[in-house]
């Protein structure tokens, strides 16, 4: 068993999600969120440091290997169909989330068009780097320990989920079943590339939709809800 595996697993799928959900209770007791534009460099520099650790961990490791892609059209069908299935329930929820939670969602969400070409850098980042540190990499290391597939999937997508703690629990509930999807998406396509757009473009879109519920309705309840609060 590989000390770099060991490594790996610890700091990736250990450490990582504990530090996460670490964060997540700080900020629900009270500490302040950083702004934007500060939590965009941050998930850049996050997403470079594990793309830096994932890319050492493959070249040691003998046994993690990656088939060259074959992309066609049975696998751009999936990816879109996965895609689809994504956001046929989650525009609606989003919708929801702008209109009811206006003011937590858009400490972290875009306002304003001028927000979007680093929330699309943000995206494309999140949607190569996870998909290799997490699909690519840890599941592989997984996979070849217990010489099971589901064991190493539903694992990664603890690790996964956790990692996203900052999106609460009902988020690390639906980004736990995502994970598990994507996973699929990888076995079924043969390929990382796939998951790798479909997550990029799911991330895209979440902002773009937060974008235009602000700016059709969530503002001005926002903004009714804090004259209000102010009036008391």
């Amino acid at each position: 068993m590989s000390l770099v595996a060991i490594y790996y697993v610890g700091a990736i799928g250990v450490l990582l999600p504990l530090a996460c959900v670490r964060s997540y209770f700080k900020f629900k007791a009270g500490t302040p969120i950083p702004a934007k534009y500060l939590q965009r460099l941050n998930a850049l520099v996050m997403h470079a440091t594990m793309f830096v650790v994932a890319f050492l961990t493959w070249r040691s490791l003998r046994f993690l290997m990656f088939e060259r892609a074959v992309i066609g059209g049975k696998e751009i069908g999936y990816g879109f169909a996965t895609l689809i299935a994504f956001l046929a329930p989650m525009i609606p929820l989003w919708k929801m989330r702008a209109m009811t939670h206006a003011e937590k969602i858009y400490r972290s969400m875009p306002q304003a068009s001028n927000e979007m070409w680093l929330w699309a850098v943000v995206s494309a980042s999140a949607g190569i780097v996870e998909e290799i540190v997490y699909r690519g990499v840890l599941f592989g290391i997984l996979d070849y320990w217990l010489k099971n597939w589901w064991a190493a999937a539903i694992l990664c997508a603890i690790a996964f989920a956790l990692g996203h703690s900052i999106q609460g629990w009902k988020g690390v509930a639906i980004i736990f079943v995502m994970s598990v999807i994507f996973q699929g998406l990888v076995y079924l396509t043969g390929t990382l590339y796939v998951a790798m757009a479909v997550h990029a473009t799911y991330d895209f879109i979440a902002g773009v939709m937060y974008l235009y519920f602000w700016n059709h309705g969530a503002k001005e309840k926002f903004a009714a809800a804090t004259a209000a609060s102010g009036a008391v």
